[in-house]
C-alpha cells in the first residue's frame, strides 16, 4: 500500500485473514478507508486463533502440526468436506482441497496485542454466511461480529468458503459491505 501510494483501501480478511486486517489496520490505519470481516476470526486484545476454537480443533491442530517436522498442519478431508465447503459437489470439494497446502501453526497459538486496532475510527463491515459451520453456530456471529462494535453487518447464503462456491453472490455482498 505504502509502495503503490494507496489509500482509502478496502481490506478484506476471510476465516484467519480476520486477525490480518486487525493487524494491517494498526500499521496503515490512514491508508485503509474501511475493513470487511467474512466470516472471520476477530480476536480479541491478547488473544489468539486458538483461543476462539473449540477445544477439539485445537487439540486436532496441535496433533497434527506435531507430527510434521515444520510445525505445519493442513485441515483433514472430512472436516474440510462437511464443515467448510458443504455446499460445493463432491467433486469440486475434493479438487479444492487437493489444492490446499499445509499452512503455519504457530500464527495459531501467538496471542496478538490489538489494543490500536480497537482504538481505531475505521469504518468496519461483517459478512456472515448463514450456512457456515467451520465453527459452532454463533461462532461468526453474533460472536465475532460483535467485537467489532458498530459495525455494518450483511448476511448471505454460503458456506465457509463461499468465496469458492459462491463467488457472483459474494462480490455483490463486498461491493454492499463496501459503501458507506
Amino acid at each position: 500500500m505504502q509502495q503503490h501510494g494507496l489509500e482509502d483501501v478496502i481490506l478484506v480478511g476471510h476465516s484467519f485473514g480476520g486477525s490480518v486486517i486487525q493487524k494491517v489496520a494498526e500499521q496503515l490505519p490512514n491508508r485503509i478507508g474501511r475493513t470487511v470481516f467474512l466470516d472471520a476470526l476477530v480476536l480479541k486484545d491478547n488473544q489468539c486463533v486458538c483461543d476462539t476454537l473449540p477445544a477439539e480443533y485445537v487439540v486436532l491442530f496441535n496433533t497434527l502440526a506435531g507430527a510434521r517436522a515444520d510445525n505445519t498442519m493442513l485441515i483433514p478431508w472430512d472436516i474440510w468436506r462437511d464443515h467448510f465447503i458443504q455446499d460445493a459437489s463432491e467433486a469440486m470439494a475434493r479438487s479444492i482441497w487437493e489444492q490446499l497446502s499445509p499452512e503455519p501453526h504457530q500464527v495459531n497459538l501467538d496471542k496478538l496485542d490489538l489494543k490500536r486496532f480497537y482504538a481505531l475510527a475505521i469504518p468496519k463491515s461483517f459478512i456472515y454466511c448463514r450456512q457456515d459451520k467451520a465453527l459452532p453456530p454463533g461462532s461468526f456471529h453474533p460472536g465475532m461480529s460483535s467485537r467489532l462494535g458498530a459495525c455494518k453487518l450483511l448476511e448471505m447464503d454460503g458456506s465457509h468458503e463461499v468465496l469458492l462456491t459462491r463467488p457472483a453472490a459474494l462480490a455483490g455482498k463486498l461491493i454492499e459491505a463496501s459503501s458507506d
